[in-house]
């Protein structure tokens, strides 16, 4: 997980290992999430490999405990999907690659598409994120 402070938005860049195992001994990185990211700052963006499956973001996802914890707690804390629902950014046939922003900051976020020319089995999800509330495209904070 990374973690940034641009101006006045934090923006953290996880990856949700698959659940702990001999292999993958951690704790999901939304547990570390839940107990310090929220409640130190207000605007902030969540992107990143989420590794879940829900019916907020693909249509066709069967029932998920842990990711029905994850969006409780996104909703909790006031946050909002960015990426279309059913956008495929894995293997080009699931959805697990998300970017959530804070209510706070939904006028200065947009989504910009996925570019699938990667080396790897993910596509990149393009987001863009604005200094003032216009979405002036000449006013990009980053891209």
């Amino acid at each position: 997980m990374v973690t940034i402070l641009v101006k006045d938005i934090t923006i953290v860049n996880v990856y949700n290992q698959p659940k702990p195992s001999k292999k993958y001994p951690e704790p999901p990185v939304f547990e570390f999430l839940k107990r310090e990211i929220k409640e130190q700052y207000s605007k902030i963006v969540i992107a990143g490999d989420y590794n879940l499956h829900h019916k907020e973001w693909e249509s066709r996802a069967g029932p998920n405990t842990e990711a029905d914890e994850v969006v409780e707690w996104l909703h909790e804390n006031d946050m909002m999907l960015i990426t279309p629902r059913n956008q495929k950014t894995y293997n080009n046939r699931t959805n697990i690659d998300l970017v959530y922003g804070s209510v706070d900051l939904l006028h200065r976020i947009s989504f910009s598409g996925v570019d699938e020319n990667t080396l790897s089995d993910h596509s990149i999800v393009e987001w863009d994120i604005y200094m003032s509330q216009s979405k002036n495209r000449d006013e990009v904070l980053l891209r």
